[in-house]
């Protein structure tokens, strides 16, 4: 791994939904380094069989992208926590009452047994009990404010510092008081919410805690969240038809919670949505997409490596003639030619675009595609069906003088004449000619 202030994340699942963390860097000098080296990390152990290996990199701070050569798994069929040596005894099929106590881990005994034993006799004794309940009595009856300086600031100020929590900083300041609890229900602290860091905490528990407090949400990420059934598609579509007026901005990348039902309740309730992304929902099918032709306010959208079909593309095109950014990489199902025809007369405003292996693109769509001069992000590698000696390339890299990311990856044909033209452009960042 070439792995340098990259702080990444290493987790394990069982394929049924169950996350457990592996590693994760506790400062950037762990992971810094100038060169590729082997990055092999002490891992925690598993009380499960795992083959899903999922790598997290913050790479927010970076001037470049993390990249990696190869990942080795190396392991053992043999149980090796003493969870699992415990759960390995167990029977196939257990009853409910046998269940109930593997569920809640009970059937597994700490190692040193007499030391939690006196802490909770310790905590649970009868005069101790009774102090902290007379106690916490008294408090809960006093108008005695018992937050300090916090309890003389302002709501506005006090809101203005809970703007500065994550979601799960949110739900822990919610059991500091009752003031804290009422501030944390506020919905102006729920306008934008993200799920990703809690991929492993979601279910449908999470929409429900979360349903009350976001009548005012404009922008919610789901990726990666509620797979294997733990966020069930009905949650959801209940969840939009609350949440949904408000929405602007909603992402569901790699989310098996993406089905009809719930694309027909985006289509339904989130009448102002103006960026949506379903990359990767490999769960919906190409009549699925078509339900998307109902959205008429969209300004991104991403539909990477799905099924969606090419009359359901040209509609949307026709349909949403604001659109900056469209990602159709890896769509097997589309035309290159015929997308960059529509958007040469529909998207003219067009700024990134994504077309990595659209094996239909030819040096036809590339001079349509030219006509969206306002270009700044373009990506058509593995487009192996353009000629250069056609010009087209050299065209379309002319007319768009304010590209910043140009991808020609795998492009052999790519000679002097394409340089040159990459050689005027005067705002580029990155290019990738691997």
């Amino acid at each position: 791994l070439s792995l340098h202030d990259a702080l990444p994340i290493f987790w394990a699942g069982n394929c049924r939904g169950d996350w457990k963390l592996l590693w994760e860097s506790t400062s950037a000098t762990e992971a810094a380094s100038q060169r590729p080296r082997i990055f092999s990390p002490p891992l925690q152990q598993t009380s499960f069989k795992t083959k899903l290996i999922r790598i997290e990199f913050n790479q927010s701070e970076l001037p470049y992208y993390t990249e990696i050569d190869a990942v080795a798994l190396l392991g053992t069929l043999d149980p090796i926590s003493n969870e699992a040596k415990v759960n390995k005894l167990l029977p196939d099929k257990m009853g409910k009452i046998m269940q109930s106590i593997v569920d809640r881990r009970l059937h597994i005994l700490p190692q040193n047994t007499t030391e939690i034993l006196e802490n909770c006799h310790k905590q649970l004794h009868p005069a101790a009990m009774k102090q902290f309940t007379q106690k916490l009595s008294q408090r809960e009856k006093s108008a005695e404010s018992h937050l300090g300086y916090f309890g003389v600031l302002p709501y506005e100020i006090l809101m203005s510092i809970f703007g500065y929590l994550d979601l799960r900083a949110l739900v822990q300041i919610s059991a500091v008081s009752k003031q804290f609890r009422e501030l944390s229900y506020d919905p102006y602290l729920y306008r934008t919410v993200d799920l990703r860091d809690i991929f492993n905490l979601t279910s449908d528990k999470t929409l429900d805690w979360l349903r009350p407090r976001c009548s005012n949400l404009s922008a919610l990420d789901m990726s990666w969240c509620g797979n294997y059934g733990k966020i069930k598609p009905s949650s959801f579509v209940e969840f939009l038809e609350y949440a949904g007026p408000s929405l602007q901005f909603l992402r569901l990348d790699n989310c098996h919670v993406a089905t009809r039902d719930v694309l027909e309740a985006i289509v339904r309730n989130a009448k102002n949505l103006k960026d949506l992304s379903l990359g990767n929902c490999h769960l919906l099918n190409l009549v699925d997409f078509h339900v998307l032709t109902g959205l008429t306010n969209l300004e991104s959208l991403n539909l990477y490596r799905t099924t969606v079909g090419q009359s359901t593309v040209l509609s949307i095109l026709c349909g949403n003639r604001n659109i900056r950014n469209l990602c159709l990489a890896c769509c097997p199902n589309i035309d290159g030619d015929d997308i960059c025809i529509v958007l040469s007369h529909c998207q003219t405003e067009l700024e990134c675009l994504d077309l990595w292996r659209c094996s239909s693109l030819t040096d036809r769509g590339i001079l349509n595609l030219a006509t969206c001069s306002k270009l700044r992000d373009l990506d058509i590698g593995w487009c192996l069906g353009i000629q250069v000696v056609t010009g087209a390339l050299v065209h379309l890299i002319e007319s768009c003088p304010e590209l910043q990311r140009l991808y020609l990856t795998a492009h052999r044909q790519t000679g002097d004449r394409e340089l040159i033209a990459v050689s005027k452009l005067k705002h580029l960042e990155q290019l990738d000619i691997l």
